[in-house]
């Protein structure tokens, strides 16, 4: 992982810990996608006031548009586009892109937002946005592919910050870090024992944790004690990860451990998830994909990842597969689908959600 990346992953989390690190954590992003301005506007529901951070650029406007009432019309419109990744002001239906955030960006000189949201189980919700300078041309694709993968990254902290628990009021308040996420998430100390885990991660089948729960099992993926061995080696060095874990039986889904270093309850900690490889990016479910379409799992697998928007090589690598390999399954995709392209494919699989 590049050292600019995990150095803004790392603001992300601190940010999860103390939210006025949010300007410093949008400003990191900006930096490295070539956007101009970012923010994250945060509702908590029962008719409170939306919470916001913003860079430098938008935080006065932003504040002003908050207090004018007008977030809620936004949000609304909103719904249509970006909860399951980020939508670019060109694929907003037109209700989205007209005003009244649109005027107010281009009274700052800035065009092109990019925006998505998420809402949590209880009815609060959040949202980023991006924007870059009006006579600036389109991003490049390495640039619109490195805000999708923070995503994740990028929404977890924000949940996190929304506990009140965990992230208000710390260990006192008898929180994990980990209990704030949905997903299997564990803490791991610089020696390599788990510090903390949460119930999705120690219920896990198969098993993510040993008899004990002191330490991560991978047994049931390929390559288990090389992956341990980095993991362990990203913990003593507060390094992050980013690793597709195929899974031994081909039953099974191939997931992605990412790992965070971040800090918790005054000690540094390497924040480590495990999750189905394209949950996080599309909501395409494989299992789903397999019983919709009859497709294969690693067949089902590299559909929803094109679904999301990563090109063939991409996936090939994501999913620890020859790119040779992908084209095979590809083609049997489309035997299958009756499909001859790859935007009829994905046509196909959003039809069938």
């Amino acid at each position: 992982m590049p050292r600019q990346t995990e150095a803004i992953l790392d603001l992300i989390y601190l940010a999860a810990l103390s939210a006025d690190r949010w300007p410093d954590a949008l400003t990191g992003v900006c930096a490295a996608t070539g956007y101009a301005s970012g923010c994250l506007i945060m509702d908590g529901g029962s008719g409170r006031r939306p919470v916001f951070h913003a860079t430098r650029r938008t935080e006065r406007a932003l504040a002003d548009f908050i207090a004018a009432g007008l977030f809620n019309s936004c949000a609304r419109r909103l719904r249509a586009v970006g909860h399951d990744g980020f939508a670019h002001e060109s694929a907003f239906p037109p209700a989205v892109a007209r005003r009244p955030a649109v005027e107010t960006l281009r009274r700052l000189g800035l065009w092109d937002q990019t925006a998505t949201q998420h809402c949590t189980g209880d009815g609060r919700r959040f949202v980023f946005t991006f924007e870059r300078e009006a006579d600036e041309p389109g991003f490049s694709p390495q640039a619109v592919r490195l805000l999708d993968w923070l995503r994740p990254h990028l929404l977890r902290s924000a949940a996190l910050g929304m506990q009140d628990g965990p992230c208000r009021q710390g260990a006192a308040a008898g929180g994990t870090l980990p209990g704030a996420l949905t997903v299997p998430a564990v803490l791991i100390t610089a020696s390599g024992r788990v510090f903390e885990a949460n119930a999705a991660a120690a219920t896990h089948r198969p098993p993510l944790l040993d008899a004990a729960q002191t330490r991560l099992c991978l047994a049931e993926w390929q390559d288990a004690a090389a992956v341990l061995a980095r993991v362990e080696r990203a913990a003593r060095a507060g390094h992050g990860l980013d690793l597709p874990l195929p899974p031994r039986n081909p039953a099974l889904p191939s997931c992605r451990l990412q790992a965070v270093p971040t800090r918790w309850r005054d000690r540094p900690v390497l924040l480590v998830t495990v999750q189905p490889i394209c949950l996080d990016a599309t909501g395409c479910d494989p299992s789903a994909l397999m019983q919709d379409l009859g497709l294969t799992r690693r067949e089902a697998e590299l559909a929803a990842s094109l679904a999301a928007g990563q090109s063939l090589s991409d996936t090939a690598a994501r999913l620890a597969m020859s790119r040779e390999t992908a084209r095979h399954h590809l083609k049997q995709i489309f035997q299958k689908t009756d499909t001859h392209r790859q935007a009829e494919l994905v046509a196909r699989i959003f039809a069938a959600r």
